[in-house]
């Protein structure tokens, strides 16, 4: 798989994303994320610059597969 992985997800309420944004625990749980992902707003993709955007849903188990990684 290439390309860019959207992670689609809905919170609960307002001040659950308060609470995550000043628990301890989160943080240090996104900042690990951070050293593998990067975090940008939907808009700046250029796939949904576009009338239309086709987006290929994927699941975990495509993710882990590297076969189609170089190398392996």
């Amino acid at each position: 798989m290439q390309g860019t992985v959207i992670e689609v997800f809905q919170w609960l309420s307002a001040a659950s994303i308060e609470k995550a944004h000043s628990n301890p625990a989160v943080q240090a749980l996104w900042a690990e994320f951070g050293t593998v992902c990067n975090y940008v707003p939907l808009a700046t993709l250029t796939e949904s610059q576009r009338m239309f955007p086709e987006f290929e849903s994927v699941s975990l188990c495509d993710l882990n597969n590297d076969s189609d990684r170089p190398g392996k």
